[in-house]
């Protein structure tokens, strides 16, 4: 009986580490105790963890850069002296410069190959977003503000600075080149030079990528 009851303790304790149950919106991973081998489930229901360590990801994930401290008479100062600010900042071709609020919505792949890849360079899901999403739209917005001027990206360029940010995130950030150009100041009507950066496209019109799509390459 003191067998029997030693056993059944063990079972009781050790249950939580035989099974595990994936929910309809995330991804789990085990990984074998012994060999290491990792096992992924991509499918809701009760899965065999075999007393295995498991990572969980969300199949669907936000990354949002705007001011936490929002809110009916919150002034730029205020927003930008707050711990809460996770605006990106732009700095445009005629020197002024400004920041980007918004969000991006990404999902995880759901093959075996480019999950392993995630999960063995980075470990966590918010890994993923720290290391990589943050990074691919911070130089995105980072590489899109010279490519017009302050003015511009609120009146003629305005959809143009969406879409650069946008095709850059998804498919790699621009290879550019740069020229001095004299231009008149809005503010003073004197003139002054500017660094006029303009996008390099390859025989097909399309632009030329100065690295490769970091996102895509995963999967995301």
């Amino acid at each position: 009986l003191v067998v029997a009851g030693v056993i059944l303790l063990a079972v009781i304790v050790l249950s939580g580490k035989a099974f595990e149950n994936v929910e309809a919106n995330e991804i789990l991973v085990i990984q074998d105790p012994i060999d290491g081998q990792l096992h992924w489930h991509v499918t809701a229901g009760i899965k065999w963890q075999g007393f295995g360590r498991i990572t969980t990801y969300p199949k669907r994930a936000i990354y949002e850069f705007n001011c936490d401290v929002y809110k009916e008479g919150t002034s730029e100062r205020e927003c930008a002296e707050g711990s809460g600010d996770r605006r990106i900042s732009v700095r445009f071709n005629d020197g002024g410069h400004g920041w980007v609020d918004g969000s991006i919505q990404y999902e995880m792949p759901l093959n075996d190959a480019n999950l392993t890849e995630l999960h063995v360079r980075f470990g966590s899901r918010e890994s993923i977003q720290e290391q990589l999403i943050e990074t691919v739209v911070n130089k995105s917005v980072y590489m899109t503000g010279p490519l017009m001027s302050s003015k511009e990206s609120f009146a003629d360029k305005r959809n143009d600075l969406l879409r650069y940010v946008e095709d850059q995130v998804e498919r790699g950030v621009y290879q550019t080149t740069s020229r001095d150009v004299r231009v008149k100041d809005e503010l003073s009507g004197s003139d002054k030079t500017v660094k006029l950066v303009e996008i390099v496209n390859g025989a097909d019109g399309q632009p030329r990528r100065q690295e490769e799509a970091q996102l895509t390459k995963f999967g995301l």
